[in-house]
């Protein structure tokens, strides 16, 4: 399964209606790769990683679809995290079985980090997906972030290679917002046939126990061959709905209750923050 999949989950974990263990100031709440929560940076800027110190243990379920554990690990410095997901395909036997694992690396106000994806599963075999990021800031205020994804295996780049560029500004335990663009494929042009351009605007907004955040995204194509105008998605609003059951003074102890949704779809997620 390609990098394309994976971005994918990264789109379904801002869907997830979770219960969490409140931990200081790591992230509940989805966003972009600028400010993702700490368990999705794993796979949508590892860069991030070192941002967040503590450990978040995560399962996400989708209804008779996918399954999903993820752990991650940061002090001020280093960051860690890996996990694995199966989704099945309702009405037929193949499934994606995949299993991946991060490094990110903070020196001052410039991170880095990379993750590995591997195809584990029977149904489906191939080389790995490699992806690499960058984070440019102190967590705090304004930050910048650059993603390469579908990078192919190791010592084999891909030619199917997208970069994704953000900005963002960040006040912890307050809000955050960023605005990321996602070019074509390399091997597709940047204004050929077909060339697709995706923007995407996140933010979240925290309120001593409540949470709110959201996440728009917008896709612009190229026409294709034959074709005299060019191709647009519909404009997709996520609402992400988080609040949180701890009692303030003693986050820690207490469960976070908060729930993300993303049209039709659904999934549940478990994460303890430590």
């Amino acid at each position: 399964m390609i990098k394309m999949s994976r971005l994918a989950l990264f789109s379904m974990a801002l869907l997830i209606p979770s219960l969490a263990w409140a931990s200081g100031d790591i992230r509940v709440l989805p966003a972009g790769i600028v400010a993702p929560g700490f368990g999705d940076s794993i796979l949508q800027n590892p860069a991030t990683l070192a941002y967040t110190p503590g450990t978040d243990l995560e399962l996400l379920y989708t209804p008779t679809t996918t399954y999903t554990g993820n752990v991650a690990w940061a002090n001020s410095t280093y960051g860690i995290g890996g996990g694995y997901t199966q989704t099945n395909y309702p009405g037929s036997a193949y499934m994606t079985q995949d299993a991946y694992g991060a490094f990110g690396y903070r020196n001052g106000n410039f991170g880095i980090g990379g993750d590995y994806t591997l195809p584990v599963g029977t149904s489906y075999s191939g080389a790995g997906e490699l992806a690499v990021g960058a984070n440019f800031g102190n967590g705090k205020e304004t930050n910048y972030a650059l993603v390469f994804n579908n990078l192919g295996s190791f010592g084999s780049l891909g030619s199917f290679g997208t970069l994704s560029a953000g900005v963002g500004y960040i006040e912890p335990k307050k809000f955050n917002l960023e605005l990321n663009l996602t070019l074509p494929p390399f091997a597709t042009g940047f204004f050929a046939s077909g060339s697709t351009y995706s923007l995407l605007a996140a933010g979240c907004i925290y309120a001593g126990s409540f949470g709110f955040g959201f996440t728009a995204s917008y896709s612009y194509s190229f026409p294709t061959s034959g074709s005299s105008s060019p191709s647009y998605t519909s404009s997709t609003l996520y609402l992400p709905l988080s609040y949180t059951a701890a009692v303030s003074f003693q986050p820690d102890k207490f469960p976070t209750l908060s729930a993300r949704f993303l049209g039709s779809g659904i999934t549940f997620a478990m994460d303890f923050l430590l």
